[in-house]
């Protein structure tokens, strides 16, 4: 699947969706102006494996925006081990950028679900510029 860039129209839209999500929250005007122009929005059917288990290069910060995902994890005998369910406003896709490796988690809508996606070179920049935004991860 490939992302669509978010719209003019509907930039407006996302930055709100987005100032309400923490650490989003703390962000300035000028984070949002400087961020607002790489955002994409993706949307995921339900039963998508959006990341891999050990296999997927996590390319953005995956904010979801309407429906839900599963995290889990699978063992040697294939068995699935649920971790947690994410929905509006929660996200997935952070640790890995962070800690510079592939998805640690399989993540598959369960939902119709659409995402915000902030590219992960954005991302990498707020950690390191923006205190009160690193420190909540």
């Amino acid at each position: 699947m490939v992302a669509d860039k978010i719209k003019d129209s509907d930039l407006k839209s996302a930055v709100s969706f987005l100032r309400m999500i923490s650490p989003f929250d703390v962000l300035t005007d000028q984070n949002f102006k400087e961020m607002s122009e790489g955002l994409f929005e993706e949307f995921y059917p339900k039963g998508t494996l959006i990341f891999i288990q050990e296999r997927t290069d996590i390319e953005a910060l995956c904010l979801i925006k309407s429906g839900g995902v599963k995290l889990y994890l699978k063992d040697e005998e294939n068995t699935e081990i649920l971790k947690e369910y994410r929905g509006p406003g929660d996200y997935f896709g952070g640790l890995g950028i962070i800690m510079e490796t592939k998805a640690n988690l399989n993540v598959e809508a369960v939902e119709d679900t659409c995402c915000i996606l902030l590219p992960k070179k954005s991302f990498q920049d707020l950690i390191r510029t923006d205190s009160r935004f690193s420190h909540f991860f």
